[in-house]
């Protein structure tokens, strides 16, 4: 199994909403981020978003999407007033994307970033700007006679795409004890000036968070 068809139809969510949109009273309240935004926050990730937002799933907790839960691939999700800006967070097992002798620690070790485009987008997706992301990860103390052992740094891929339904997304990927996660910020074409900050301000905020 692969992540394309599961990603491919989170972000067709955000085309089906936009086709029939939830009356809104100030429609801008969708396309800016506050000063102080929530935080989803799970075992192993973060990310913010925008307060007046609804939670669709969290898979820390609730009984919902139990048919997601048992296959553990929808972390979250989360969407705007309006309904036209979706949100999730994916999750598979990395050894799923490229068979390795070891756990896969890092989403470098499945290749660049653009290689990995490749295996969790879906075909046909444009991609408009990629860029890397690391971030140092503390030493930690094993509290055994090995003691304190460094750690790798933490790599997110991030991507701008335009998928072929005309999703526009801001998406990022990273690996964390052997799972991949991906973050998918999408709305459509015609939203997209006006919700462009808030969805890579999303896409940005996201940060795995290591044991």
């Amino acid at each position: 199994m692969t992540l394309i068809p599961l990603l491919n139809g989170i972000m067709s969510a955000s085309v089906r909403a936009a086709e029939d949109p939830i009356p809104l009273a100030a429609e801008a309240a969708a396309s800016v981020v506050p000063v102080k935004p929530k935080l989803f926050i799970a075992r192993d990730f973060l990310f913010e978003y925008p307060r007046g937002w609804t939670l669709i799933e969290d898979l820390e907790g609730g009984d919902s999407m139990a048919d997601r839960r048992r296959q553990n691939v929808v972390r979250g999700e989360v969407k705007s007033p309006d309904g036209t800006i979706s949100v999730s967070v994916i999750q598979q097992q990395a050894s799923k994307l490229k068979q390795t002798l070891f756990q896969i620690t890092s989403i470098s070790q499945l290749g660049t970033a653009e290689e990995v485009s490749k295996v969790i987008l879906p075909p046909g997706t444009k991609i408009n700007q990629v860029s890397v992301r690391t971030f140092e990860v503390p030493s930690k103390n094993t509290g055994t006679v090995v003691g304190v052992i460094d750690r790798d740094p933490i790599v997110i891929y991030r991507y701008s795409a335009q998928l072929q339904n005309g999703v526009r997304s801001e998406i990022a990927a990273g690996v964390i004890l052997g799972r991949i996660l991906i973050l998918g910020a999408g709305c459509p074409e015609d939203k997209w000036d006006s919700s462009e900050p808030v969805l890579k301000a999303i896409a940005d905020s996201f940060k795995l968070l290591p044991r």
